[in-house]
């Protein structure tokens, strides 16, 4: 990628960033398919999967996924703030 952010920390997260930064919504949405198929239970990719939505102009699917992130988040506030946000028109 030619993202500096996955040049220097070439993590799955940072790579999906970098995908979406690139505008590749079609593959950082399969990246994070990929990944919640092996963390379903993790908010973050939720609420990565519910901006790409709405980025992509799917309001109805973005807010599926910030509630399905609310019900994971727990008492995390920066993950519920997070969701919130993304429930906000």
């Amino acid at each position: 990628s030619s993202c500096l952010t996955c040049q220097m920390k070439p993590s799955q997260n940072s790579t999906r960033s970098c995908e979406r930064e690139a505008g590749s919504l079609e593959q950082a949405t399969a990246s994070i398919e990929r990944a919640l198929r092996i963390a379903p239970n993790d908010p973050e990719l939720w609420l990565e999967l519910g901006e790409i939505k709405l980025a992509d102009g799917d309001r109805e699917q973005a807010e599926m996924m910030a509630r399905k992130a609310l019900t994971l988040a727990g008492n995390d506030r920066a993950t519920l703030d997070r969701a919130t946000r993304l429930l906000t028109p």
